[in-house]
């Protein structure tokens, strides 16, 4: 094996903001752990699942960019603490995540191109909520879904 003299190897500093000359390509570089790629990849199968009006001979409504892109958003906002949900697309054209511990203790977040939806049980406590999808959690549905996971 042949030793690589350091002085071959590209070396890209930290960005500070200041330096206003050209930008490295490593300025731009995303880390991606396994958890969100597995939440990536759920996303887009339920978006493919559900791409084409009627897609479940039921009636139902396609899933569109504007909702996988919103979707995308929401599984990166989620916090990391959380299980990995089930990742499904809903008949009204949703894409939905959805934390099951029992048939008593289940929360489904859902969204579209505008909202974000959320409805949960815990017990004998409800909770629901809608407003419009701003790339995060609201705190309404962070508490909805943190009744059935913690």
């Amino acid at each position: 094996m042949t030793a690589v003299a350091s002085s071959n190897i590209p070396y890209y500093p930290l960005p500070t903001g200041d330096e206003g000359g050209p930008r490295t390509p490593k300025d731009n570089a995303v880390t991606v752990g396994h958890r969100q790629s597995q939440l990536f990849r759920a996303v887009t199968n339920a978006a493919r699942t559900a791409e084409l009006q009627n897609w479940d001979q039921g009636g139902a409504s396609p899933v569109d960019s504007l909702t996988t892109q919103a979707a995308i958003q929401l599984a990166y906002a989620l916090p990391t603490v959380f299980d990995v949900p089930v990742v499904t697309p809903e008949t009204t054209g949703e894409i939905a995540f959805e934390w099951y511990k029992d048939r008593h203790h289940v929360a489904v977040v859902a969204v579209d191109g505008e909202f974000i939806r959320w409805s949960a049980i815990a017990g004998t406590t409800p909770f629901a909520g809608c407003e419009p999808f701003r790339r995060a959690l609201p705190p309404a549905a962070l508490e909805a879904i943190l009744a059935i996971v913690s």
